[in-house]
């Protein structure tokens, strides 16, 4: 009976790991790593308990690794994440799984964020107040002077690319950077294809909205006429036939194309096509090519031939001043943020997206703000320093 169970628990684990690609990339976001990958620690610690150890090399496959690595890859700082899909931009601490989880993988980078992750917890959140888990509890007490007491060196991890997903992440010490291609057909899917987030020192300088409270619209046919599922609402163009807009659409058919990256000392970036996603056939070709200048900046650079006109949002915590600054270029004050130089726009102006769900104050404790660049046509171009 025992090897029965053993058998049906290790099958189970298989068909969940069926849906990673070899990356170990959640494609539900940072927030469900919770869910997905500590939960899949939570079996495997278990199972190599009751085998006497013997299961204690499936945490060195390259799968099992990757998926514990990825939740510190998403790190942009000062407690947020990069935040694609229905995630939050604040989805939580690390704790004894993912220091545990961390361990067991031989992954020092991990075991050094969760740590210092946990040290920088409230009393009530290092004794999990509201989980009802016991096993997790007996966890955190175990592993509390651990942790407490665990060496910083200072460990960070590489730049990345996940395949399975088309996301970049690229970091020099200032700016932390996610940019998207992938498809639209994720779980918990929003549509963002090309959108990029941007941290600096810690501090959001675009950002994803994530997503409200979850209600049955959200679950529904209806899904994207909630406002932060839309590519509108996102570091993205849209397109207007007159005052009509011209969005993303939804579905794993609606994919970047000519996608390519490079990861180098001096540099990372990700280049691709934008036009499928958009499926309209007055859209020829939208080239999005994001760069991590290391040590310097960050840029977007957009080449657009099609027939309808073009609007590049840009999504900000913090509300910016617009300065006319020559000949289609644009500087863009965020305070205590940075600067954005926009060049190649005709206009320039923003709008307050007003945060009044419960579930998006927990990231955003304010408004945020939409930049509207109008660049009609032609090669754009938006710098952050």
């Amino acid at each position: 009976q025992q090897s029965a169970i053993l058998s049906q628990a290790c099958l189970s684990l298989d068909y969940f790991l069926d849906e990673y690609g070899d990356d170990g990339c959640c494609n539900e976001g940072a927030q469900y790593f919770e869910h997905a990958g500590l939960c899949l620690f939570g079996c495997m610690e278990i199972l190599r308990q009751i085998t006497g150890n013997d299961l204690h090399d499936l945490f060195f496959h390259p799968l099992i690794r990757n998926i514990a690595d990825y939740i510190v890859r998403m790190y942009a700082g000062g407690g947020y994440y990069f935040n694609y899909a229905d995630c939050s931009a604040r989805p939580g601490h690390r704790n004894s799984r993912d220091f545990l989880f961390a361990i067991r993988t031989q992954n020092q980078a991990l075991a050094e964020f969760s740590a210092a992750d946990y040290r920088s917890c409230s009393w009530d959140e290092k004794l999990l107040s509201a989980e009802e888990n016991i096993w997790y509890h007996l966890l955190q007490i175990q592993l509390h002077s651990q942790m407490t007491d665990y060496p910083d060196t200072g460990q960070k991890p590489k730049d990345s690319w996940f395949e399975s997903t088309g996301i970049l992440i690229a970091r020099d010490g200032r700016f932390s950077l996610a940019a998207r291609a992938g498809s639209n057909g994720d779980s918990h899917n929003h549509n963002d294809v090309g959108s990029v987030i941007l941290y600096k020192d810690s501090r959001p300088f675009l950002i994803d909205l994530g997503v409200e409270t979850y209600t049955s619209k959200t679950f529904s046919p209806q899904r994207y006429e909630i406002w932060t599922m839309q590519s509108a609402y996102h570091n993205l163009p849209t397109f207007y036939d007159g005052d009509t807009p011209v969005m993303q659409k939804a579905g794993p058919e609606y994919a970047a194309a000519s996608v390519s990256h490079e990861i180098s000392e001096q540099k990372s970036c990700v280049s691709m096509d934008l036009a499928p996603v958009y499926a309209d056939p007055r859209i020829r070709s939208f080239r999005r090519t994001v760069t991590l200048y290391k040590g310097e900046s960050v840029t977007i650079e957009d080449q657009y031939d099609g027939e309808l006109s073009c609007v590049l949002s840009l999504m900000t915590f913090t509300e910016p001043v617009i300065k006319k600054a020559g000949e289609s270029l644009f500087q863009i004050l965020l305070p205590s943020v940075g600067l954005i130089e926009a060049a190649g726009i005709k206009t320039a102006r923003y709008e307050t997206c007003p945060i009044r769900d419960p579930r998006l104050k927990k990231a955003w404790e304010h408004d945020c703000f939409r930049i509207l660049l109008g660049g009609d046509r032609g090669r754009f171009s938006v710098s952050f320093f």
